[in-house]
């Protein structure tokens, strides 16, 4: 009975309510003029409230507050978790990396340099292959995705590659992955100096002609590496042995080019989860 008696009341005064509204819609204005100075529909209307409130306190239909239905509509906005590329030869060079040369009386800059290329004047980081050596981030880097391109100008047995959780090792080759960049062998990956992983990856002829750009994808979760060489999947390894260090790049004896070489870090997973790449490349060729 208490559950019928607010509904039931409610259904009267939402009459009066409505036959009010018809009136003023007719233009009947001295029976809207009754209607509201008459006291028994302000008590009505009084009723009404009370009823509105009784229906929420018992958990009746149709009295959803407004600050509640606002909630319900209102959905909170998700916050990206991807970090911002970063442009690995923007700037001075000495700004973002640092260099081991096997001879140490020659200097970064006779090693390598970034020269401007074609008619938009991009930037390419030329690496004269003598002596043997590596450039080496300043930052220290452990889930990320690296793009970049590479060519051998005029060597068809060039080689080079780039070094993944690099050490600060001077010395010739340093604790890290090796993603492998020899003209017959690019896209192999396989430990270097103390480094040690689950398994290594071979592969053949995946490089383009020389002189001829070539795709690199690089994609590090918890210590496992997954590898693209010109949009071909090259392989994965893992349990990687260390999981965290610079990123450098070979000076191993031929002339090499690289330039776009854009990192984006990756926020920290569960190693063993499966890999969830990016969508998309951090940056189109």
């Amino acid at each position: 009975m208490k559950r019928l008696l607010p509904n039931t009341i409610h259904g009267y005064c939402g009459s009066l309510f409505a036959t009010c509204r018809v009136c003023m819609l007719a233009g009947q204005q001295r029976a809207v003029q009754q209607f509201t100075v008459q006291p028994w529909l302000i008590a009505g209307m009084l009723m009404l409230l009370i009823c509105d409130s009784d229906r929420r306190i018992l958990g009746m239909p149709g009295a959803v507050a407004a600050d509640e239905r606002a909630a319900t509509d209102e959905k909170p906005a998700t916050a990206s978790e991807d970090f911002p590329v970063v442009d690995l030869l923007a700037g001075e060079l000495g700004q973002t990396w640092k260099c081991y040369n096997s001879d140490a009386a020659i200097p970064l800059s006779a090693v390598w340099k970034v020269a401007a290329d074609g008619q938009e004047k991009e930037p390419v980081l030329i690496c004269t292959g003598q002596p043997k050596g590596f450039l080496y981030t300043n930052e220290v880097y452990s889930d990320f995705e690296l793009t970049l391109q590479w060519k051998f100008p005029d060597d068809a047995n060039g080689n080079s590659g780039v070094l993944v959780y690099t050490q600060h090792e001077e010395k010739i080759w340093p604790t890290a992955m090796q993603v492998q960049f020899h003209q017959p062998k690019a896209g192999s990956v396989f430990p270097s100096g103390d480094a040690k992983s689950d398994n290594k990856t071979d592969r053949m002829e995946l490089a383009h002609p020389i002189n001829t750009w070539n795709d690199c994808r690089i994609v590090s979760r918890a210590g496992r590496l997954t590898v693209e060489i010109n949009g071909v999947n090259a392989g994965e390894t893992t349990g990687s042995v260390p999981s965290s260090g610079s990123i450098a790049l070979q000076s191993e004896g031929a002339i090499v080019h690289f330039r776009r070489l854009k990192i984006r870090k990756l926020q920290r997973e569960d190693p063993k989860a499966p890999e969830k790449p990016p969508e998309k490349p951090v940056a189109a060729p």
